[in-house]
C-alpha cells in the first residue's frame, strides 16, 4: 500500500482494517466478524469516516485480548505502509491512529 494511492486517511484506514482482518481471519472469518460488528455494535465499514472509538470498543469486546492484538497489528500494518516507525508501544490505539493521521495529512 502506498500513501499516494489514497486521497483520504479514512480510505487508508478502512482499507487497512479490511487487509488486517482478512490476513488474520481469512476472508470467511473476517466476513463473519464484520457481520457481528455491524449487527451487534453498529460498526459499519461502508460508511466513512470510521468511528475509531466504536471500532476499538467493539473489537475488544468481541475478541477480548485477541482484539487488542488486532488493533496492534493494524497500527503496525498502517505504519509500515507509510514508512513510519513507531517504537513507543505505551500509547493507546487512538493515539497511534491520530499520529498516523497527522503524518498522512502533512505528507
Amino acid at each position: 500500500m502506498l500513501l499516494e494511492n489514497f486521497t483520504s486517511f479514512d480510505d487508508f484506514l478502512s482499507d487497512g482494517i479490511i487487509a488486517v482482518l482478512n490476513d488474520t481471519f481469512d476472508m470467511t472469518g473476517s466476513g463473519v466478524l464484520f457481520y457481528h460488528l455491524r449487527d451487534w455494535y453498529g460498526v459499519d465499514y461502508s460508511v466513512k469516516p470510521l468511528d475509531l472509538s466504536a471500532f476499538e470498543v467493539s473489537i475488544v469486546d468481541l475478541l477480548g485480548s485477541g482484539g487488542e492484538m488486532v488493533l496492534r497489528n493494524l497500527v503496525r500494518f498502517l505504519s509500515k505502509s507509510i514508512d513510519v516507525e513507531l517504537n513507543d508501544w505505551g500509547r493507546g490505539f487512538r493515539d497511534y491512529i491520530l499520529y498516523l493521521h497527522n503524518y498522512f495529512k502533512d505528507s
